[in-house]
């Protein structure tokens, strides 16, 4: 049981990470001026911009998903749904402040939600109240061997980045520092499986178990999927409890089966079905057929996940033991989730690295098990929860080196904004702009637009046509090739600021049907009136 007092600190707790993730955001718009306006993230640039997109295009009267970085032909899915509705909430001037304000506010939101159904999750398992609390402060923003990395020991990572510091999914506190919606899956997925495990007569509980998971779907397919494998990770671990105590296996099946199958029904059906549904969508639109195929997040070798959560390792180990000689309970679950997610990161699927979501927590309750049962337990989770939050520290010092030091891409010029905000009243939503690659990926979060390339996974044969867009501004098409180039992909304004410029010597004489609607000495704006 969870009590009050315990609700109200876990709460607070979430308030101050959450306030604190906030600070080099707030130092960032803070710095921006005349000469740079803030794009809004300090992590994860271009999926930052992509994500106010999508909610432009919410602004704009969309429900269904359709990407401006590509003009690939789009039937629209059920696909990013929290920033399509949070777009709704935008109109009138200063849209891109606007969404800039609603996005950090569903981050924090959403921050605070993850960090209390870690709690809820960790107390299922975790009965002393020292012991939860330095377990979520663990698993809310711990980390592993990531801070070595800054201490110049790059070489045991062969110089490729500590997962601590890109990948939400291994520990989970980028998610809340810039990744709303994986926190709010994170959220969904443990009360989730908290609400299958929890109570014999569950029925008060089964309209919330339904709804987590169907929330889940929405905000994050794969770790929906992941969702279900590990509901039948829980049936098996009870089944095992159960064996342990009949050794009969056919009664333990049945006697789990009887307890726990309204409430399987209740997760599992209404999900899965959302869920099979959008997968059906994928197989009959060639857009979402490539999209898929584009959208690779592969796990990095074993060596980087060893120092990732190799330290929690005697630990488990312990908690085995433990289990063995019955001195703590046995958490078969905890133990097979451990286990498999090994496994999971490197299944032959696109999304290999998304399926660690939730694994660390599991890694997290072992650690703290054992603290519970060993002596100065207590001393040795808290410093365990001081050491290993140190890549956090430094993603946090980090972010606001980077607010305090106005750049691309963090930030852009003042007088782009200024380029994007004529576009915003000169073009009509849906018209496509050329631009340059980097031009391309933050126009369309700050004017409803499309562009041909502006995306990695969203941009349909972003490579080629990135090349294209090269040629188109170093001169190697000629005049001819360059109006077929405008033709073949709708182009309405082509953008010329120091991007484009970077790009090659293109003479905008050249093309007949341009006509110049924007210049203010740095950057200007054509209009295609004819073809």
């Amino acid at each position: 049981m969870i009590t009050r007092k315990e609700r109200v600190w876990v709460f607070w707790y979430g308030v101050v990470v959450m306030a604190i993730t906030s600070i080099p955001y707030l130092a960032a718009l803070a710095v921006e001026g005349d000469t740079w306006k803030f794009t809004g993230f300090l992590i994860g640039v271009e999926d930052g911009n992509s994500y106010l997109a999508k909610m432009l295009s919410g602004a704009f009267g969309s429900w269904l998903f359709k990407t401006p970085y590509t003009t690939f032909p789009q039937k629209g899915t059920l696909a990013f749904l929290p920033y399509i509705i949070l777009g709704k909430f935008a109109s009138g001037d200063g849209m891109h402040a606007q969404l800039m304000v609603l996005f950090h506010s569903f981050r924090f939101i959403a921050g605070i939600l993850c960090i209390l159904a870690t709690y809820d999750f960790i107390s299922n398992f975790v009965s002393n109240l020292w012991a939860r609390r330095i377990g979520t402060l663990l698993a809310t923003i711990g980390g592993g061997f990531g801070f070595l990395y800054v201490a110049g020991l790059g070489g045991l990572w062969q110089q490729r980045l500590p997962l601590e510091f890109f990948s939400p999914e291994t520990f989970g506190f980028l998610s809340l520092f810039g990744l709303p919606h994986l926190a709010l899956g994170r959220a969904c997925l443990l009360w989730g499986l908290s609400s299958v495990m929890n109570g014999s007569h569950p029925i008060r509980k089964l309209p919330l178990t339904s709804l987590y998971f169907l929330v889940l779907v929405l905000v994050q397919p794969v770790t929906a999927a992941l969702a279900d494998g590990l509901v039948m990770l829980v049936v098996i671990g009870q089944i095992i409890i159960q064996y342990s105590e009949v050794h009969h296996l056919r009664e333990a099946f049945t006697s789990v089966w009887q307890e726990m199958k309204i409430r399987l029904v209740w997760a599992a059906a209404p999900a899965l079905a959302l869920l099979l549904g959008i997968l059906i969508s994928f197989q009959g639109d060639p857009f979402l057929q490539r999209w898929e195929a584009q959208n690779i997040i592969t796990s990095p070798p074993l060596v980087d996940y060893l120092l990732a959560y190799g330290w929690t390792m005697p630990f488990v180990i312990l908690a085995i033991v433990f289990m063995v000689r019955k001195e703590i309970h046995w958490q078969p679950f905890l133990i097979g989730w451990v286990f498999v997610l090994p496994i999971l990161v490197y299944l032959p699927v696109n999304l290999q690295r998304r399926l660690a979501e939730g694994g660390w927590i599991a890694l997290v309750i072992l650690v703290v098990t054992v603290c519970e049962r060993i002596i100065h337990g207590k001393k040795v989770l808290a410093w365990s929860a001081a050491l290993f939050s140190l890549s956090t520290i430094m993603i946090l010092a980090g972010g606001l080196m980077t607010a305090l030091n106005p750049s691309k891409p963090v930030f852009i010029p003042a007088r782009e904004a200024e380029a994007f905000n004529f576009l915003a009243d000169e073009a009509i939503p849906g018209d496509v702009v050329l631009a340059s690659y980097q031009v391309s990926n933050a126009l369309p979060a700050w004017v409803p637009v499309r562009v041909v390339s502006g995306h990695g996974p969203e941009s349909i044969d972003g490579n080629s046509i990135n090349s294209l867009v090269k040629n188109f501004f170093n001169g190697k098409f000629t005049a001819e090739q360059q109006n077929e180039f405008l033709l073949d992909y709708q182009v309405k304004y082509v953008y010329v600021g120091s991007s484009e410029k970077a790009l090659g010597r293109w003479n905008p004489e050249s093309i007949r049907s341009l006509m110049l609607v924007y210049s203010d000495g740095e950057i200007d704006i054509y209009k295609v009136v004819a073809q």
